[in-house]
């Protein structure tokens, strides 16, 4: 048009956010603080997740579990083989005690029916004792409670694990 003047913006300027091209010097440091504040935290934070496993075998052949700390991933990789040794018996009644776990995740579930599986294939049984509100609901909303018996006290847990032999 006559009279009129195009005036040419500067590179970047009027160009939408998902259009320009990141500076790889900004992408690396906020890789590299990112990459820093996950092992850190992780690192602080992997004394308060560990999880503590201890046994004690009772009157009547029955097998006490305790369980500590958070059975998530880490916590379930942490118990995982050491829980499954102390079932590996002929023909085991354990109690799990879950008074102490603070947290239980599907792979903490999945951990849990594996061993209560394995001890029924042998005519053995495996039962809950004493979660806390919040695992009970995990344990109730994933229907373990219907397969699993879960106990308050230790007397009918007791009962009921030997009524299986």
């Amino acid at each position: 048009m006559p009279g009129s003047q195009r005036e040419e913006c500067p590179r970047g300027r009027n160009v939408a956010p998902w259009e320009q091209q990141p500076d790889p010097h900004v992408a690396f440091t906020r890789f590299t603080h990112a990459f820093y504040t996950a092992f850190v935290i992780s690192a602080a934070t992997s004394e308060e997740a560990k999880m503590e496993l201890e046994h004690d075998d009772l009157e009547g052949g029955v097998r006490m579990i305790r369980l500590k700390g958070r059975l998530d991933l880490e916590g379930s990789e942490a118990v995982d083989l050491r829980l499954t040794s102390l079932v590996a018996l002929r023909k085991g009644f354990v109690i799990v005690d879950l008074a102490g776990v603070e947290f239980l995740s599907s792979i903490g579930v999945s951990v849990i029916v594996r061993v209560a599986r394995a001890l029924m294939s042998r005519e053995g049984r495996l039962v809950l004792l004493g979660p806390r509100p919040n695992v009970a609901d995990v344990l109730a909303r994933t229907q373990i409670d219907q397969i699993i018996p879960v106990f308050g006290d230790l007397a009918a847990a007791r009962t009921a694990v030997l009524s299986a032999g």
